[in-house]
């Protein structure tokens, strides 16, 4: 087997040993700072051509603590299970196995006092279809106090700070995707409240020409932002373009209020000539109309010519009669 091999079983099992080792640990009840402990393994392995290094770590584990092997990280995926579990005094003995694709049992001791313990775990089995024999000795003792830090509590705090970040500046940028779409963004769901409150205000200086204009400039989707929170768009855009036409903002009706455009241009701009139609109130409303109706017509493609339109059609005739000859 080679050490990388071995090092890759030794780390499988480090875990395992640990939390073993948490488990025999004397439970500590006294008020205080929490405490650091330093934990030692050594493996040997039959059939190695050297001996592997021994592993020292350290770790912080809270006072109050009611169960050691509670705070031992354990991988979900482990397929090991611990079959006997016995304590008598200082003593503890114990018995595991492993199926799956690396199948082994274990057995092992551990003895403990206040502040120390030491044990050993001998290990036999099959690893990636080699046979292996190893031993594991371990030992641990509180080194002296620690503040203790829970990182999966650490990890969801971190995670609910960035997604109300990532909310709040849905509120502030106004982006209504991040409210509207409950699946992808569920964290969003108790700022709701909020973001509607400011569209609220927000569709209140829509209802003037001014704040409307300003507000589209930015949001370009104006109506799926109303309609997230249950406001009518049309609503808010008739009385803007009432506002607008009691102010003769005859630029605005031209640009968001195209029936009363169409309305007001029929009734002072048609039929007039050049002089009538650009003086007196409504010339602005006529010269602004005129030229979206032009824009409308170069935007528009430009009708064939007659000789376009017969060459059009002879050809569409002959592609018919392909059809219909057999070759």
């Amino acid at each position: 087997m080679s050490l990388r091999q071995c090092q890759r079983l030794r780390a499988l099992f480090t875990v395992s040993f640990l939390a073993i080792t948490f488990v025999a640990m004397p439970h500590t009840a006294n008020a205080g700072t929490d405490e650091m402990w330093e934990v030692t393994t050594k493996t040997e392995m039959a059939g190695m051509p050297m001996a592997m290094p021994a592993m020292t770590n350290q770790t912080c584990l809270p006072k109050d603590r009611k169960s050691d092997d509670a705070l031992v990280p354990k991988d979900k995926n482990s397929d090991c299970k611990m079959d006997s579990l016995q304590t008598s005094g200082n003593k503890t003995t114990f018995k595991m196995t492993c199926t799956g694709k690396n199948a082994m049992s274990g057995s092992g001791e551990i003895e403990k006092s206040a502040d120390t313990y030491r044990g050993s775990m001998h290990i036999v089995g099959n690893a990636e279809g080699r046979p292996i024999d190893m031993t594991q000795n371990f030992s641990g003792k509180k080194i002296g106090s620690c503040t203790y830090e829970d990182v999966g509590k650490k990890i969801v705090a971190q995670q609910q700070a960035y997604n109300a970040e990532m909310c709040r500046k849905g509120i502030d940028e106004l982006q209504p995707l991040v409210f509207s779409d409950a699946k992808q963004f569920e964290a969003c769901k108790p700022f709701k409240k909020e973001f509607c409150a400011r569209v609220t205000k927000v569709s209140a200086e829509m209802r003037d020409p001014d704040g409307f204009r300003n507000l589209v400039k930015k949001q370009s989707d104006w109506k799926t932002l109303l309609t997230t929170c249950g406001i009518e768009p049309q609503t808010v855009l008739d009385d803007s373009c009432k506002k607008g036409k009691a102010a003769q903002d005859w630029n605005f009706i031209v640009d968001y209020c195209p029936a009363d455009a169409k309305a007001l241009a029929t009734e002072y701009c048609a039929g007039r000539d050049y002089t009538s139609a650009m003086t007196g109130p409504y010339a602005p409303l006529c010269r602004s109309y005129g030229r979206s109706q032009l824009q409308v017509q170069q935007d528009q493609p430009a009708a064939p010519s007659k000789e376009e339109a017969l060459k059009n059609g002879v050809s569409e005739g002959v592609n018919k009669l392909k059809k219909l000859l057999p070759f």
